[in-house]
């Protein structure tokens, strides 16, 4: 999405939220979602080299992305937060209510960006191989539990045509337990090419559908 897209999409999102506003007095979640993802949004990282060995070009860009997309990831922890509230967003398995999805359009995002995934990370057997060498990686970290071990087994032996917006939605919360838990540095087994364009891909990824997911809820709770 380029830039004048999503700030159309934000342009809306901070509507939907001053709508919100004006009707009712409102949720602790619903402001810290505005707040959080509009700082999100504006956040710029640097790295400097006094006390840290990230002296390399491709170390430091690793890394920056890594601290952007984990930010975007807390802020959409966030709207699952605020979903969890008004009941369209389950407490045990953190996933959305299905009439919700599809109802506001959010499903037809998440579909198209786990199309784009496949095209740019799965087009190819090499690509593939690729792609589960980076499963197969963060599936062996010490902080995994056994569940989603097994989910990375599944997604592996389901092979690249299986690939949806749930497995989409999958690696990124584990790409996060991984640096977060795991102790993850910016070298992993597949490189800093690969893993610079994952998380730059994550990252456009979560700053769209956190503008829609966050309008929607906007809505949602307006609603009510």
């Amino acid at each position: 999405m380029g830039k004048k897209a999503l700030d159309k999409q934000v342009e809306n999102f901070s509507s939907c939220f001053n709508s919100l506003c004006c009707e009712k007095k409102v949720k602790r979640e619903a402001r810290l979602l505005d707040i959080r993802y509009r700082l999100s949004l504006d956040l710029r990282v640097g790295i400097e080299t006094e006390y840290s060995s990230t002296k390399g070009k491709d170390v430091r860009e690793t890394y920056e992305l890594i601290f952007k997309f984990m930010d975007l990831w807390n802020v959409y922890e966030a709207c699952q937060g605020y979903g969890r509230k008004l009941s369209v967003c389950s407490n045990r398995s953190k996933k959305w209510n299905e009439r919700f999805l599809k109802n506001n359009g959010l499903k037809d995002c998440l579909e198209k960006h786990a199309e784009s995934f496949k095209s740019q990370f799965l087009s190819t057997k090499s690509d593939w191989q690729t792609y589960k060498k980076y499963l197969e990686h963060f599936s062996e970290l010490d902080s995994i539990t056994q569940n989603n071990q097994n989910r990375y087994r599944d997604y592996i032996a389901a092979g690249a045509k299986a690939f949806d917006y749930e497995q989409l939605l999958f690696i990124q919360y584990m790409e996060r337990n991984a640096f977060y838990h795991g102790g993850e540095a910016a070298k992993s087994e597949v490189g800093y090419a690969y893993r610079k364009k994952l998380l730059k891909f994550y990252i456009d990824f979560l700053k769209e559908f956190i503008a829609l997911l966050g309008a929607q809820l906007f809505l949602e709770d307006s609603a009510r």
